[in-house]
């Protein structure tokens, strides 16, 4: 349990990366010279903290299917959109009247989740040839 909590440390602090470039992006091109409020630091925090905290809901003890995974992903991203477009309205991000902002916001949450989903694919790829190499080379040692 305390490495599923190191990981979900870890994607925290990739969402809180991939929001913070996803939300300046999306103000550049959507918000371009408005004047943010401190308080934005605070919010993009929370949002990170609550869409990593998706991650206890699928954790899993058991190798899931290629088939698992895409449905939870597409859970997952539902869900992540859910709690994202939640906290716009209550942090007032968007004019929610705008549907040109709306599918700007969903399009950036798209981003954010495929840049997450890439890193940790990445990582966890590294981790598993480590673990293969370990293997490898204690099977080599038992076959002397």
């Amino acid at each position: 349990m305390r490495k599923y909590f190191k990981d979900m440390l870890n994607t925290f602090c990739i969402i809180n990366t991939g929001i913070t470039i996803g939300a300046s992006v999306f103000i550049y091109i959507f918000q371009n010279g408005v004047s943010l409020d401190v308080n934005i630091l605070w919010q993009i925090l929370i949002v990170s903290l609550l869409t990593s905290s998706i991650n206890i809901v699928f954790y899993s003890k058991v190798e899931l299917s290629k088939k698992e995974i895409l449905v939870r992903g597409g859970i997952q991203y539902l869900l992540i959109n859910i709690i994202t477009l939640t906290c716009a309205y209550f942090f007032i991000w968007i004019d929610f009247k705008s549907s040109k902002t709306i599918l700007g916001l969903v399009l950036t949450i798209l981003f954010v989740f495929i840049f997450t989903w890439l890193i940790c694919y990445i990582n966890d790829a590294k981790v598993a040839e480590q673990l293969n190499a370990k293997i490898d080379e204690y099977n080599k040692k038992n076959e002397e």
